[in-house]
């Protein structure tokens, strides 16, 4: 599960979600704000520093993107960027995701809720077999 991202988005969301053991949390640390995240990052979360454009498709293409926004706002950068490359993406279920996903979209998460092992078991179950 990788965290892309750092204009208004909830670090500490990402580091503090409950997720199966079997599932790595990556944070992608490309500019000043997610690198002074990323000295924060516990222990669980593997951090990459920013990759070319080969490695960042590559990369992608096997992963579950992880958005975790600090404010309801806007989301459609990251989810069009997923959805055009097939990416399953974990979302907060708040208008601006839903518009795009769909209210039955099986990655849609309560911000109120740190335990995200259900919605990984849906990733195995509905999303990746098809990824």
């Amino acid at each position: 599960m990788v965290f892309i991202g750092s204009f208004a988005r909830d670090f500490q969301f990402f580091f503090e979600a409950h997720v199966p053991s079997q599932v790595r949390k990556v944070l992608l640390s490309g500019n000043e704000a997610s690198r002074a995240w990323a000295a924060k990052a516990p222990q669980d979360v593997v951090v990459i520093s920013r990759l070319d454009a080969k490695d960042y498709e590559d990369m992608l293409s096997r992963s579950v993107v992880m958005l975790a926004l600090k404010y309801n706002g806007a989301a459609n950068t990251i989810i069009l960027e997923c959805v055009a490359r097939n990416v399953p993406i974990a979302a907060p279920r708040i208008d601006s995701c839903v518009e795009y996903l769909g209210t039955s979209y099986p990655l849609l998460y309560d911000q109120n809720c740190y335990d995200l092992a259900r919605m990984s078991t849906n990733v195995h179950q509905s999303i990746l077999p098809n990824h």
